[in-house]
């Protein structure tokens, strides 16, 4: 089966959730933001940050507008964040450091 390879990212362009890009060799995959992520987010005393916070996209890229992340400037009326397509773990730092030794 053939996979897609991901294109870089283009400021100008709607992603959907699910769509990949890669951004300074990272790969990002668009995440849908969720009325229950928000309920997590808004609830006091929980670890979730708000959704910039927790979008991958640096702030030399992103300004806070223009992306079309929001709802209100998207056609779909979704809103969207970025986050890691492969987050580091700690398995594979402790196989790395023990394969090193």
């Amino acid at each position: 089966m053939r996979v897609k390879q991901p294109e870089p990212f283009d400021r100008e362009r709607e992603y959907k959730p699910g769509e990949r890009a890669i951004v300074k060799g990272a790969v990002l995959i668009a995440t849908l933001w969720t009325p229950a992520a928000q309920r997590l987010a808004d609830s006091p005393g929980t670890l979730f940050c708000q959704r910039c916070v927790r979008c991958k996209i640096g702030k030399d890229i992103c300004t806070g507008a223009n992306l079309k992340c929001d709802k209100y400037s998207r056609t779909d009326r979704k809103t969207i964040f970025w986050r890691l397509a492969y987050p580091k773990s700690n398995a594979v730092r402790t196989i790395k450091k023990n394969s090193n030794e």
